[in-house]
């Protein structure tokens, strides 16, 4: 991209400065007149002619159609990867930690859970006529990394996990 951005803006310079860039006639018959005496001229006298040619070697227009096709084809595949990541991210993947008669209790696993670098809440319902209280994590953006926090609470608290989706 940066090769295929350097070309177009030259280009876009040089086409911009146009006769500006172009030897004057005094400049051309000096050169004429060096070359048939067989001198050897080294460089152009103006810097930036000078610097657009060696840029030129470096960065041939030539390969700009090559790069521009190359630029248009990462551009798709980016496109695709963003649309995949979006799908993925449609729906959210939680973890539901036990379920706790006090709401004391759900906050201190919260809390626990919390100084280990989980992220989550504690949530409230009624279960036949019963108000619950338990511990929700996430959300994660794959089933896998979901699976994961799972299995690491598990371990860590010896209580029951559940990885839910929620659309």
């Amino acid at each position: 991209d940066l090769r295929r951005a350097t070309i177009e803006r030259r280009e876009m310079f040089r086409s911009s400065a146009g006769d500006a860039m172009e030897l004057t006639d005094k400049e051309r018959d000096a050169l004429e007149r060096a070359r048939a005496a067989g001198l050897e001229i080294p460089s152009d006298r103006n810097p930036v002619r000078r610097m657009m040619d060696l840029h030129s070697k470096s960065y041939p227009v030539e390969d700009l159609p090559g790069l521009r096709e190359i630029h248009k084809q990462s551009e798709r595949e980016r496109k695709e990867e963003m649309a995949r990541q979006k799908e993925i991210a449609a729906g959210e993947y939680r973890v539901q930690v036990a379920m706790f008669r006090t709401a004391e209790e759900a906050v201190e696993v919260l809390e626990h859970l919390m100084s280990e670098r989980y992220d989550g809440t504690v949530l409230s319902r009624t279960v036949r006529g019963e108000v619950v209280h338990y511990v929700q994590l996430g959300p994660y953006i794959s089933d896998d990394r979901a699976q994961q926090v799972a299995r690491d609470v598990r371990a860590l608290t010896g209580l029951d996990t559940l990885v839910l989706v929620e659309p």
